[in-house]
């Protein structure tokens, strides 16, 4: 079973809200655990031999949502799952010397919704064989070019299909996804599968 679906990461306004926002709340607060400040060097997990450069979840009102490994900070644009099904992926540009990347790339982190539990996913596009952050402050964007989990090159192709991108009269760019059947997947009926870009509303 694959995750459904892919939600933009702009702010925590659908925080914990199944298929829109964060869903991962390890410790079932009701708070999702970027903004409970989840430290993986804290806590014995998965991460444990990445410490004590393992991931620190974060939340800024101001940056959004974030992940840490080592010295750099990545800021989180997408999610990918959360539905209440199966599980909750982490899409970020990488940060380095020269600015973001232009590529989105999945983190190493996956969160699976029905136990709780995290799990790594691809670590070796982050940490090298002494377990090591591959991105340092002096990375460059051609350092990040080669990250294993992009995407655009790696997963767009199967898992990004039945699209169209157009601009409207006005300017505004806008994706239109394949058709959801509501009566086979109730949990959609009162969603569109139109998709708003930039984040202005329209």
């Amino acid at each position: 079973m694959h995750a459904n679906g892919y939600s933009a990461v702009l702010d925590d306004s659908h925080s914990m809200q199944p298929l829109l926002g964060m869903v991962n709340d390890y410790d079932q607060n009701g708070v999702d655990d970027f903004k409970d400040g989840l430290d993986f060097n804290k806590i014995n997990s998965v991460f444990d031999p990445y410490k004590p450069n393992a991931p620190i979840l974060s939340y800024d009102p101001e940056k959004g949502y974030q992940i840490t490994i080592g010295q750099v900070t990545h800021k989180v644009y997408l999610t990918y799952g959360g539905s209440g099904l199966y599980k909750q992926r982490y899409v970020v540009k990488i940060n380095t010397s020269e600015g973001e990347s232009k590529d989105y790339y999945i983190s190493p982190i996956q969160f699976n919704e029905k136990t709780h539990e995290y799990v790594l996913y691809h670590p070796d596009a982050w940490y090298d064989e002494n377990n090591q952050p591959i991105y340092t402050p002096d990375s460059k964007l051609s350092d990040a070019a080669k990250n294993s989990r992009s995407l655009g090159r790696q997963c767009s192709g199967c898992h990004v299909t039945g699209l169209s991108l157009e601009q409207d009269d006005n300017g505004e760019w806008i994706i239109h996804g394949a058709g959801v059947d509501p009566t086979t997947l109730p949990m959609y009926a009162d969603k569109t599968n139109f998709f708003d870009i930039d984040g202005d509303g329209q």
